[in-house]
């Protein structure tokens, strides 16, 4: 019972965490570009 909630748990974290992981490199890379291209 308690591993089948904790598997949930870590694929919701895993679900919402990539997105947003994703998302701050895509922030950063965008930015070190600027700079360089500047």
């Amino acid at each position: 019972m308690f591993r089948k909630l904790f598997t949930l748990l870590l694929g919701a974290a895993i679900a919402v965490g990539i997105p947003l992981a994703t998302k701050r490199i895509a922030r950063t890379t965008m930015t070190q570009v600027h700079r360089i291209n500047q």
